[in-house]
């Protein structure tokens, strides 16, 4: 150009026209249609020498810098789009692997946005798994399985049988989580007889094993009457699940150094679940009350069956109680004979 001498348009070659600025060649279009920029040798239609930069055009949802491939123009006018997010938190980079890697692999990043091909398997073995990145389900063929090897001890093995499951967490795992072809669930036993059945092996002795732990988790502080439970209920194909009965223990005084708790068994009588029978902290048994004042307390009738004899020698069982259905007396062991309640006169022929 006259004002600007070393910028402007010229032809290096016969069909070549070229853009120069400061006297350097910045674009040309060669003989064939190619447009190199920043070279001087294109190969293809557009060919940049450096980085290109796809800005968004607009405002809208799915208007951020993107390139489109079309198919075959024969085949049709589809595309497949490549776009940035909506929303990027921060610059990032990723930089594809140096092969074209192996049928089956796929592409993973090291967390840098440098990726990698690996195989499917290998691409799994982390230690979580995020279920959206899989549409929420994993499936597995029948008897397919994703195995224990080396250190990694969990396995979920698909037998093939029905919709059966088998989860280990050792490669030689005696005692599984087992869902068998009927959706029984075993938890210790690899063959479950009940909808629910655990089991738990010890090496014998005679102490009490808890086999089972439910708990109830507040955030907020735990005052009296704060526990859990288990309910029995029941349903038929008309009738949704009703409750039968339950068990329940909760505190009656939450204080960690004094804590105390009762447990409660209820059922269910003429449509209500109500209280039955509870054992306190301190060993009392009410039955009909929730308060017993003693260490057997029954708020209703209590009925003895009657004994043609004796049940057992008086001497040392004293205060044992028993009816003389002989003699229709209600009898008590004073530590030596047998007397009735005025524990002065003979009980019968006791």
């Amino acid at each position: 150009f006259s004002a600007d001498l070393d910028t402007g348009i010229f032809h290096p070659a016969n069909d070549v026209i070229a853009i120069s600025t400061i006297g350097t060649e910045r674009m040309r279009i060669d003989s064939t249609g190619n447009i190199g920029i920043g070279t001087i040798s294109p190969i293809s239609l557009l060919d940049v020498n450096g980085a290109i930069t796809s800005r968004s055009y607009g405002a809208a949802t799915g208007q951020t810098g993107q390139i489109s491939f079309f198919e075959l123009a024969a085949n049709g006018p589809n595309l497949v789009k490549i776009r940035a997010p909506d929303s990027i938190a921060t610059n990032y980079s990723l930089t594809l692997p140096s092969t074209s890697g192996t049928a089956g692999h796929v592409l993973q990043t090291d967390g840098t946005g440098i990726l990698s091909w690996v195989s499917a398997g290998a691409a799994l073995m982390m230690d979580s798994l995020d279920f959206t990145e899989l549409s929420d389900t994993l499936t597995l063929d029948a008897s397919t399985d994703i195995a224990a090897s080396g250190t990694n001890v969990l396995s979920i093995t698909n037998s093939g049988t029905g919709y059966s499951l088998v989860v280990n967490d050792q490669a030689a795992d005696t005692s599984p989580f087992v869902i068998d072809p009927t959706g029984r669930v075993g938890i210790g036993t690899a063959s479950p007889t009940h909808p629910f059945d655990v089991l738990k092996t010890i090496s014998g002795g005679s102490t009490i094993d808890i086999v089972a732990k439910f708990s109830n988790d507040s955030s907020n502080t735990i005052t009296t009457g704060f526990g859990t439970g288990i309910q029995l209920a029941a349903k038929t194909a008309t009738i949704p699940a009703q409750p039968l009965a339950s068990i329940e223990s909760f505190w009656t005084n939450p204080g960690d150094a004094t804590r105390t708790s009762t447990l409660q068994f209820s059922n269910v009588n003429n449509g209500t679940m109500a209280p039955k029978m509870v054992i306190t902290g301190s060993g009392s048994v009410g039955i009909g009350t929730p308060t017993p004042q003693a260490t057997l307390d029954i708020s209703g009738f209590m009925k003895l069956a009657p004994q043609a004899s004796a049940p057992m020698t008086c001497p040392g069982n004293v205060g044992l109680v028993a009816y003389n259905g002989t003699a229709n007396l209600l009898c008590v062991c004073n530590g030596t004979n047998w007397r009735m309640m005025d524990g002065t006169s003979a009980c019968g022929a006791w």
